[in-house]
């Protein structure tokens, strides 16, 4: 859990160094949340998918992403877990959100 708070503070110095605004308590929510979805479960790559979503995430930052962005890029797997739905998205986080996941997986 420590390395995975290092690597999303990271995450939030690389926000403020490329100005990207974020609520962090909106962020840290999703991330609890993936955490909780993802636990120890692996993506195809063979690392946990806490780990890919960070990846994802670094990768995505250059592009200067919004919070929705950001947030969708962090719970992008949820809907594979079945344990969210897509209303569910929407009432934790609204429809950009929504909209942004289920793009990307449906």
């Amino acid at each position: 859990m420590a390395q995975t708070t290092s690597a999303l503070a990271q995450v939030f110095t690389r926000m403020e160094e490329m100005n990207v605004p974020v609520n962090r308590d909106r962020v840290h929510r999703a991330f609890r949340i993936a955490e909780q979805y993802y636990g120890a479960t692996l993506h195809w790559t063979g690392i946990s998918f806490t780990d890919h979503v960070l990846e994802v995430l670094h990768t995505l930052l250059p592009f200067n992403p919004d919070e929705d962005t950001i947030i969708a890029c962090i719970l992008h797997h949820v809907l594979k877990t079945r344990l969210m739905t897509l209303p569910e998205l929407e009432a934790q986080f609204g429809l950009p959100v929504r909209q942004l996941v289920s793009g990307v997986h449906l």
